[in-house]
C-alpha cells in the first residue's frame, strides 16, 4: 500500500478513475478531466488498514460550486486549506465510490475532526442508517 490510509484524511487520486454518473460520456472523451481529484477516505481504519483488502472508499471534492455532476444537498462546502485543499469546494457526498488503494497517488492533511464526524453524520442518513426527517423535509 503506497499510503498510510486513514479515515477522514484527504488523499489525491488520478481524476481519470472518479466515476461521475451524469458525465460518464463527455468524462470518458477528456472532457472535464484534470490530471488529480482531492478524495477524502470514508472508510473505517480496520478494513482501510488491512493488506487482503485491495478497495478504499472515498467521497471526491469538486471546486465547482454548480456542475453537470449534480450538486446536491448532501454536498458539503469545504474552505481552502483544510485537509490540504487548495481551494474552496465540495465534498461530493452524493458520489461516495470505491477506489483501489493503488490508485492512491498523495496524502495531503487530516480534516478536523468536527468535520469528518459531520460527513460520516451526512453519510449515515443518506446510506439510511439513520432516519433524519428534518434533513429530508419530512418536519
Amino acid at each position: 500500500m503506497p499510503h498510510d490510509l486513514r479515515v477522514g484524511r484527504v488523499y489525491s487520486i488520478p481524476d481519470r478513475i472518479a466515476v461521475f454518473p451524469d458525465s460518464r460520456e463527455a468524462r470518458a472523451e477528456g472532457k472535464g478531466v484534470k490530471g488529480t481529484r482531492y478524495v477524502v477516505v470514508l472508510q473505517d481504519d480496520p478494513t482501510v488498514c488491512d493488506p487482503n483488502y485491495s478497495r478504499v472508499l472515498v467521497a471526491p471534492f469538486s471546486t465547482r460550486e454548480e456542475t453537470k455532476l449534480g450538486k446536491g444537498a448532501v454536498d458539503v462546502p469545504f474552505k481552502r486549506g483544510e485537509g490540504g485543499l487548495t481551494d474552496d469546494c465540495y465534498c461530493l457526498l452524493g458520489h461516495i465510490q470505491p477506489i483501489l488503494k493503488t490508485d492512491v497517488v498523495n496524502y495531503h492533511a487530516p480534516l478536523a475532526a468536527a468535520r469528518v464526524e459531520e460527513i460520516q453524520a451526512i453519510v449515515a442518513v443518506v446510506f439510511g442508517l439513520l432516519k433524519d426527517d428534518a434533513f429530508y423535509g419530512l418536519t
